[in-house]
């Protein structure tokens, strides 16, 4: 489907091995997209350009990769990312100049990786994993800066990276790890932001940088030889640090 599909629907199911999907549309209106794969070495992207799109990608197997993109002026977009299985990719980007974009990645198993890009004002970024060495990015921003964003990073098990990036103002960020040897990273730039960061286990390591005035941030950690640091620039900051554990932890 390409330039005036409106009112588009487009769904792709597949089963057994070795599949691959593609979905194109552009330049519409209230298009939806959905991808459901089951078994090993799946791949499925989606492309939507326009307003109000939907885009829905369930994964079952291994070794799956699933991208999903929302570009253009389009607004009300919502991108979603289901895997389960081992070495699972899942990349969403949306809008240009989005506003009230929605992303959820949910992938289970070892190996993943999930990253989340915005631009505009709302967003909501959500990325939950379950399994060791993943990687979760979420990034938001706006031409002229975002505001009101969401962004959450929820994982357990060890060796795991969580990086949230913000620009713009009143937007929140928090990150959840479970597990040892993990590392949570909170950068904001702009006024009356908040950072949380959640941390039990042991050798974690959990970095908050604040950039303008009035922001909150909190780092919590439960364990041992845990590091917590927090950096603030600007004025009317609040920053609060509570490690509980055995010792060696760093503040």
């Amino acid at each position: 489907q390409t330039e005036g599909a409106d009112f588009s629907y487009a769904e792709i199911t597949q089963s057994n091995e070795g599949n691959w999907a593609q979905i194109n549309q552009m330049y519409g209106t209230d298009m939806a997209a959905y991808v459901e794969q089951s078994g090993a070495a799946n791949n499925a992207l989606i492309d939507q350009k326009g307003e109000r799109d939907v885009a829905d990608i369930l994964q079952s197997g291994n070794d799956n990769i699933a991208t999903i993109t929302q570009e253009e002026f389009g607004t009300d977009n919502e991108a979603f990312v289901t895997q389960s299985g081992n070495l699972n990719i899942a990349d969403v980007v949306q809008g240009v100049d989005g506003s009230f974009n929605y992303a959820d990645i949910s992938q289970g198993g070892d190996g993943n990786y999930g990253s989340v890009d915005q631009e505009g004002d709302f967003n909501n970024g959500d990325i939950v994993q379950d399994g060791d060495d993943n990687e979760a990015y979420v990034v938001q921003r706006g031409i002229l800066g975002g505001v009101g964003n969401l962004a959450s990073v929820d994982q357990s098990g060890n060796l795991n990276i969580g990086d949230i990036y913000q620009e713009g103002d009143g937007n929140a960020a928090s990150i959840d790890q479970s597990g040892d040897g993990n590392l949570a990273i909170i950068s904001q730039y702009g006024d009356e932001n908040t950072a949380d960061i959640v941390q039990s286990g042991d050798d974690n390591i959990a970095d908050i940088l604040q950039d303008g005035s009035g922001h909150t941030a909190t780092i919590t950690q439960a364990g041992t030889a845990d590091q917590a640091y927090i950096t603030q620039f600007g004025t009317d900051h609040t920053a609060t640090i509570t490690q509980m554990g055995g010792g060696n932890n760093y503040a």
